[in-house]
């Protein structure tokens, strides 16, 4: 979620949108119409044709070898096929860095954790996923809320370390009078990962 003043989103895309908004450089969407629209459909097959196959594992993940698992992880290992072609010799899904990359690699990292890793099949992909991964590692941390039934509840501190296929993110939870407990590893911070990405990512 961004709070801004009076403003608050908690849409991953409108977060795009509206950092892009108020501060355009470096711009992360390409700079002619029709590479910025396909930037933004890759974006949003990021949302909804991939990572609807790691929600259904997120939720058979006591039963990894039902059906329904597996086919979750063939639908993942499809979309890295065509990400695979997507990419072809660019450095990057849509040639310059942009949100499509964001959006993507912060989907697969959740795919990594739920058991629709990449892997061989896809050499060109798990290069991409490298030079991702280079751009977070050290940039420093931000702060993160938890809101439950539209109240802020606990904040941590969210800060990045490199690890396994890519970045982890951990957490120092802030007690109300202001000391910090024993750091967690957490997840599921999807909301914070992303905004980390957007506000410390903006790079030249």
């Amino acid at each position: 979620m961004l709070v801004d003043g009076d403003l608050e989103i908690f849409d991953s895309t409108q977060i795009f949108e509206y950092l892009e908004d108020i501060e355009p450089h470096p711009a992360l969407w390409p700079g002619t119409a029709a590479a910025r629209a396909w930037s933004r459909r890759l974006e949003h097959e990021s949302d909804e044709v991939y990572f609807p196959h790691i929600i259904k594992l997120m939720q058979l993940w006591k039963t990894p070898l039902d059906p329904a698992a597996e086919l979750a992880r063939a639908g993942a290992a499809a979309h890295y096929r065509t990400m695979e072609r997507v990419l072809d010799d660019r450095e990057f899904l849509g040639g310059a860095y942009s949100f499509a990359d964001i959006a993507f690699y912060m989907a697969q990292l959740f795919g990594a954790r739920w058991g629709a890793d990449m892997t061989s099949e896809t050499p060109k992909l798990l290069q991409w996923r490298q030079r991702m991964t280079a751009k977070t590692i050290g940039i420093g941390m931000c702060n993160a809320f938890y809101f439950v039934d539209g109240r802020k509840t606990i904040q941590h501190e969210v800060f990045i370390i490199p690890c396994g296929n890519g970045p982890c993110f951990m957490t120092q939870p802030r007690e109300p009078h202001g000391t910090i407990s024993k750091p967690i590893s957490d997840p599921f911070l999807l909301s914070a990962s992303v905004l980390f990405f957007l506000l410390q990512l903006r790079l030249p």
